[in-house]
């Protein structure tokens, strides 16, 4: 699109494009970029420091040759190529015609916006375009009914600003198994839940939320737990067989177990306005201690637990971002938290529901999460060889009972 000659529409369209590769881009940058760690050292084995470098970033006219000879950006770069997306997406994407949530709008943008200024720990703008998402959200806090309904519970984009959805003519939901209900969706009787390979949430944050909060509902109790016979199932007999914590939090679409074709046509949230609030409420905290606090405590008890108070001598930012992990459970944030704010991961412990070999603990944020650039795509651009992250494999040796 040519921004001097576009009509309105196309200009739209063209914001729409922008919002889309700032969320790419924003998302492979976290993910690659290296940060310090208790197991691996920035120098890697080539001798090369890869502190903070991202991904390559690909520019339009870039041509092939480039594009094979294009090293990883620094996350200064990187910031600066993806601001100048978010900037112009939030100037082109007012004329949008469009309004199905699988487009993002305004409000996507400034929640993009919040997500990039969290990442940089620029907690004034993180704070404030928070809040402009929340003012202009095209969507709604879900309310407990929507969370728990058993027909259209996390597979309806209508509460939410921004969405994928699926199809039953989409490719994806013609495999059976490649699609989102097939792998998040405990109680589809098909795809890779039904083989065994269920989502759960783990045992210790499910013993942390608070029985008087309705989130708390969306997994599968364990026996005789006060909250056991309180969980709405699609089918309870059914439900009888999965294993405990089992998280029944995304439904399959028109609650059909049986046929993939219309279970799987579904939609699962890219942005809830909920994160805003959860991303408001840390940037406030960290600018201000004891103001987050209060902004988290507003929303839980108008929105998820009216008994919600927060203990005294609480850690206040792990709180937010616990509550936050909740919250956003099986959404793709809480990866990023943790890295960015160097938190260790605990999943060996007594009665820990995670497989015995993968049980591991850090100090720290966890070397995994500095993900690794795949052969493949050094293959393809040179200028990758030499700049890889350290391999993390076999750094952590699974927790065992003393």
């Amino acid at each position: 699109v040519d921004s001097a000659s576009a009509t309105p529409a196309q200009l739209g369209m063209l914001g729409a494009a922008q919002a889309y590769r700032a969320l790419a881009y924003l998302d492979i940058a976290q993910l690659y970029e290296f940060l310090p760690n208790e197991v691996t050292s920035s120098i890697n084995a080539a001798g090369n420091d890869v502190m903070n470098l991202t991904v390559p970033i690909v520019r339009e006219g870039m041509s092939e040759e480039d594009a094979r000879n294009n090293p990883r950006a620094t996350r200064e770069e990187m910031a600066a190529f993806i601001i100048g997306d978010l900037d112009k997406a939030e100037n082109n994407i007012k004329t949008l015609e469009i309004s199905s949530k699988t487009i993002p709008h305004l409000d996507a943008v400034y929640g993009l916006k919040a997500r990039y200024y969290m990442w940089l720990g620029d907690y004034e703008n993180a704070k404030k375009y928070a809040r402009l998402s929340i003012d202009n959200n095209t969507g709604h806090v879900m309310s407990q009914d929507e969370c728990l309904n058993t027909v259209t519970g996390f597979n309806t984009a209508t509460p939410w600003m921004w969405a994928s959805t699926t199809q039953k003519e989409d490719a994806v939901v013609k495999t059976g198994i490649l699609n989102w209900a097939s792998w998040m969706s405990p109680e589809a009787q098909y795809g890779y839940n039904a083989a065994g390979a269920t989502s759960m949430i783990d045992a210790a944050m499910y013993a942390r939320i608070s029985d008087s909060d309705f989130r708390k509902l969306m997994y599968k109790a364990p026996a005789g737990h006060a909250l056991e016979a309180k969980v709405p199932y699609i089918d309870a007999e059914f439900a009888e067989g999965l294993p405990e914590y089992a998280a029944i939090k995304f439904r399959p679409n028109e609650a059909n177990t049986q046929e993939y074709s219309v279970g799987s046509s579904t939609s699962y949230p890219i942005m809830r306005v909920e994160e805003m609030y959860f991303i408001e409420a840390e940037a406030a905290e960290h600018l201000v201690p004891g103001e987050g606090l209060a902004l988290l405590t507003e929303f839980m008890v108008n929105n998820r637990d009216k008994n919600y108070i927060v203990n005294p001598g609480v850690d206040a930012i792990d709180e937010i971002v616990f509550q936050k992990r909740v919250e956003l459970w099986g959404e793709g944030q809480s990866f990023y938290d943790y890295k960015r704010l160097n938190m260790s991961v605990t999943r060996g412990y007594e009665g820990s529901n995670v497989d015995a070999a993968r049980q591991f603990n850090t100090n720290g944020r966890p070397a995994w999460m500095n993900y690794c650039i795949v052969l493949t795509e050094k293959n393809n651009n040179s200028a990758l060889i030499g700049w890889e992250n350290p391999d993390p494999t076999d750094k952590y040796t699974p927790w065992t009972a003393e």
